[in-house]
């Protein structure tokens, strides 16, 4: 046993995967390790995200620590005029870095796949992305525009905002919240996308410097189940519901608990498959809303997928035994390591991005907890890294297929994510699916917390208290926006009203939320529950 430490800070490194033959342990939160059934001169290898391999042989110590390197890339960067070296701003998906007079930036290996900027004085904003390689070139063109994102009702800069051009995602903003381009194109569409605001338009024009203001938002929102899709009047009742209140969201089931879609799709893969159950047109639901400024989000069912494992049985989860595995409801779930599946999935998002939603919020994206797990069967390696791994890849290839829309993406995870550091068993880890997506929404309904959870005999019986202090945990977490739902109906040994729902958007709101929205899953709402708009 013993601790693995990170060599440059001395942090524990957690979920390091130690393996010896047939002895195979993982680091916990503390970075401690247990190897057991060692043979004497066993080669021990730990491998971690983010670090360099290290092998050593086991001499029959009891007690082995081990120093992790982390992995380092270089991201140099250039003039396009005469290759002379820039001192630039460079961010690295939330991380800000500055190169040396030779232009260059030694940093802490990022994620497959993070969007890399780089901006300076005179010159246009250059992209890149993080593939695996060891030197990023980033070679700046002389701007002709220059732009700052500011938030409109404090002034300051708003770093990280994604900028679309002709509505395609090429550009991040620096430190300061400036991007420059090439070319001075009139009538070039541009829209900016940041967490807490709503999503920002312009047209350029002929002024080589403008100043984008970012309008702050806060979404406050009740839920829309696939089932209310089929009624018109009261998909219009909860549109009404929203517009006379200090209600501005709802959240709309596109891909259902059961796999089936509200919409048509053009996609011959679904169309074959027949899971579409198209109620209210839902380009007719979304301009309602929209002329009544009323935010709309899609949600999407993601691995829980019935129809997909009936037509596609080899893509789904299966028991010991090779049969199509069924959780407690008896509806199958496809297996998150599978490309096919990602592809399918991905196929839906960016149908439904197409269709005009402002968020696509991704739930069920986790392996199954539900039903009969034991019997579960994965081919190894199958562990809390390898399921970690497979949500924060599929989260990677949701948002790189969504470039081309301007859409936020939110993801539902349990509200015990935010109390816990391990995977759960499902591969949810908060800070990891939270780097992934605009918004985190955790699940924290009280009647989901088990008796003596958070030192409560009974958690339903403190609304308040456990959506206040579930917020405040995860924020002390994450730097992405938290936006918790929170429950609209009774837990099975306490009554909720009123009084309830209020306790528990006062502690959402007392904890400095994101916002929030109520979960009911027939749609039914108390209106007394929201303040008039």
């Amino acid at each position: 046993s013993g601790v693995i430490k990170d060599s440059a800070t001395q942090k524990p490194i957690i979920y390091a995967a130690l393996g010896a033959g047939d002895a195979q342990a993982q680091s916990s939160d503390d970075g401690r390790y247990t190897l057991s059934r060692l043979e004497p001169g066993a080669t021990i290898r730990i491998d971690a995200s983010g670090y360099y391999p290290h092998e050593v042989q086991w001499q029959s110590q009891s007690n082995l620590d081990f120093v992790l390197t982390a992995r380092t890339v270089a991201i140099v960067v250039s003039s396009a005029q005469n290759s002379k070296p820039l001192r630039a701003s460079v961010q690295v998906g939330s991380a800000k870095y500055q190169t040396d007079a030779s232009g260059r930036v030694v940093i802490r290996e990022p994620e497959q796949n993070t969007r890399i900027s780089a901006i300076t004085d005179d010159y246009a904003t250059a992209d890149a992305v993080y593939t695996g390689q060891a030197v990023v070139d980033m070679v700046l063109k002389p701007s002709a525009f220059h732009a700052v994102v500011k938030d409109a009702q404090t002034g300051k800069p708003v770093p990280g905002a994604t900028v679309y051009v002709n509505r395609l995602a090429t550009l991040t903003t620096n430190s300061d919240g400036k991007f420059g381009l090439a070319e001075l194109t009139p009538g070039t569409l541009l829209n900016v996308k940041a967490a807490g605001y709503a999503l920002g338009e312009a047209t350029i024009g002929t002024d080589a410097n403008i100043t984008l203001a970012l309008t702050p938002f806060t979404a406050r929102g009740v839920y829309l189940p696939f089932g209310l899709l089929s009624n018109e009047a009261r998909v219009r009742s909860l549109i009404d519901l929203v517009e006379r209140t200090e209600l501005n969201t709802l959240v709309v089931d596109v891909k259902g608990d059961r796999g089936k879609l509200a919409f048509h799709s053009d996609n011959p893969i679904i169309k074959n498959m027949k899971t579409e159950e198209v109620g209210m047109d839902l380009r007719k639901l979304l301009e309602l809303a929209h002329q009544k400024k009323i935010y709309v989000i899609a949600r999407i069912v993601t691995f829980k997928d019935e129809p997909l494992t009936k037509a596609h049985p080899e893509w789904a989860v299966h028991t010991k035994s090779g049969a199509v595995w069924h959780d407690g409801e008896q509806l199958g779930w496809a297996n998150p390591y599978l490309k096919p599946v990602w592809d399918y999935d991905i196929a839906i998002a960016k149908e439904v991005a197409a269709l005009g939603f402002d968020e696509l919020q991704f739930d069920y994206i986790r392996f199954p907890s539900d039903g009969n797990v034991q019997d579960v069967y994965f081919p190894p390696p199958h562990t809390a890294e390898t399921r970690a791994a497979t949500l924060r890849n599929y989260l990677n290839a949701v948002a790189d297929a969504l470039k081309p829309y301007p859409v936020f993406i939110s993801a539902d995870i349990f509200g015990m994510t935010v109390w816990t550091h391990d995977d759960m068993g499902i591969g949810q880890r908060l800070e990891e699916i939270a780097q992934r997506v605009d918004y985190v929404q955790p699940m924290v309904y009280p009647s989901t917390f088990a008796h003596d959870n958070l030192g409560y005999a009974n958690p339903s019986q403190y609304p308040y208290e456990v959506i206040y202090r579930s917020v405040k945990s995860a924020a002390q977490r994450v730097s992405t926006p938290v936006r918790p739902w929170l429950q609209a109906y009774s837990s099975r040994d306490v009554a909720y009203g009123a009084a309830q729902f209020l306790a528990q958007k006062r502690g959402a709101n007392d904890a400095g939320s994101a916002g929030w929205v109520f979960w009911n899953s027939s749609g039914t709402y108390d209106a007394s529950v929201f303040a008039g708009n």
